[in-house]
């Protein structure tokens, strides 16, 4: 059967029935659609130079892409045995027929594309994790009181991949948010409560809690509030950088609807000096222990529970306190 366009409700009986057939889109070149019996597999083949061979692999797990030999002529065929796909398939297959007539010097250029941009338009949406979110929140909280207090936006360090949050002078901050009603935070890895050469580090203890109807901030809204800030104190340029930087740790305007949900800080918070008398573990806590052999320890991650440390500050006055702790 020869056409310019396949459609489901044409295919699906010949699918129902489980009956091998071939159907031809005509083109230039003219594309052969086939149904192996059973209906076991549905597939294309574009015919090709004798000598052909693929440049590139199928980027999408469910779909083959070869070469094959029928009848003496050298196809490119691409196809796919998840039936539950095959309806999406022809559309896939349609794509393809409306595009190589503008790339018929090079087929597998057309149908690699047409692949690519089904794979684009069916990735899954990428959002932040609760945990990722409730972080976030509590360094742009952090953040936006380190503006408020007139410090640049670039003491956020954190999305540099630096082990701590922020670094202004010789002070570092590292901010951990819970929504625990104990102040019991995460600690990834042997650094991150080890301050750098000539550098102190307090750590700044936030406990968060859903906020219920009519308070709190999200954190969609506390990234645009944090934004307005920094165009307020710095301008829009620094506004823009700042942008890429939340940009570059996962967050997404376009995603903010999955941010809506507001939270209230649950208590005051806590500023605790990582001092000697702060029990943490660091490598230079375990090579008193294990020597030279500490390097060999690697991928910590352990829970610390700071309440009674340090000291409680509310949040107008807590940037001032955190530099008085050092």
């Amino acid at each position: 059967m020869a056409q310019k366009r396949l459609s489901w409700e044409e295919l699906r009986r010949e699918i129902d029935a489980g009956h091998p057939g071939i159907h031809r889109i005509i083109g230039q070149p003219n594309i052969d659609v086939f149904v192996d019996e059973g209906s076991s597999r549905v597939g294309i083949r574009v015919p090709v130079e004798p000598n052909f061979t693929l440049t590139e692999a199928s980027p999408l797990a469910q779909v083959n892409m070869s070469t094959v030999s029928v009848l003496g002529q050298t196809y490119i065929q691409v196809a796919t045995d998840a039936r539950q796909l095959y309806p999406e398939f022809i559309s896939f297959i349609n794509s393809v027929a409306e595009r190589i007539p503008f790339q018929v010097q090079d087929p597998e250029l057309a149908i690699i594309e047409t692949l690519k941009a089904w794979r684009s338009l069916l990735a899954p949406l990428v959002i932040l994790s609760d945990e990722q979110q409730i972080g976030l929140w509590g360094e742009i909280f952090l953040l936006r009181l380190m503006l408020r207090a007139s410090k640049p936006i670039n003491c956020w360090t954190g999305p540099l991949g630096e082990p701590h949050d922020f670094r202004i002078g010789t002070l570092e901050v590292e901010v951990k948010t819970t929504k625990s009603q104990h102040r019991l935070h995460v600690i990834n890895g042997l650094d991150q409560l080890s301050s750098s050469i000539g550098h102190k580090l307090v750590l700044v203890s936030l406990q968060v809690a859903p906020a219920g109807a009519h308070a709190g901030e999200s954190l969609s809204q506390l990234v645009n509030s944090t934004l307005q800030e920094a165009t307020k104190t710095e301008g829009i340029w620094k506004s823009n950088s700042l942008r890429e930087l939340i940009n570059s740790i996962g967050y997404r305007e376009e995603h903010s609807g999955f941010y809506q949900g507001p939270f209230i800080l649950r208590t005051i918070p806590r500023a605790v000096p990582v001092d000697s008398l702060f029990p943490s573990i660091t490598k230079g806590r375990l090579s008193q222990v294990l020597g030279n052999d500490v390097f060999r320890i690697g991928d910590v991650s352990y829970r610390i529970d700071v309440e009674g440390l340090g000291k409680e500050v509310k949040p107008e006055s807590l940037i001032e306190e955190i530099f008085e702790l050092v």
